[in-house]
């Protein structure tokens, strides 16, 4: 059964602190809430992060919402620049991925650091379609 929202805000304050849900609900806020974006942006860590399965975003969710939050997710296979490429195939989870990164960026309670600012620069210009 997929967690309740306060299950899920206990696991993940738990795994990764109080500043991961806090950054999902602000991903989230980009989108109109009874979007699929709004969805994904909730539960785009989640599936990554181990606090859902696939099965449980399919009893769940449309095969179209579940795709995108496959999609967003990082396989620890995958270098990050292939893993960019993968969520560039598909446009809702393309959508998430740009608020992510901006939200990694700019929401941050410290400065995030030069390479992280030239990697994520790099990864949003993708999403783009812009060739750097």
């Amino acid at each position: 059964m997929l967690l309740t929202s306060g299950e899920r805000a206990h696991v993940m304050a738990s795994r990764h602190g109080p500043d991961t849900l806090a950054h999902v609900e602000r991903v989230a806020a980009k989108f109109p809430p009874d979007s699929t974006r709004y969805i994904v942006a909730l539960l785009h860590d989640s599936l990554e992060d181990g606090i859902v399965t696939e099965d449980e975003l399919n009893a769940k969710f449309s095969h179209h919402t579940v795709d995108a939050i496959y999609t967003i997710s990082r396989r620890k296979e995958s270098t990050y620049e292939n893993y960019i490429s993968i969520v560039a195939t598909n446009l809702i989870a393309t959508d998430v991925k740009k608020e992510d990164i901006l939200d990694n960026l700019l929401g941050r309670s410290g400065p995030p650091s030069w390479s992280l600012i030239k990697r994520y620069v790099k990864a949003y210009h993708v999403l783009k379609g812009v060739e750097i």
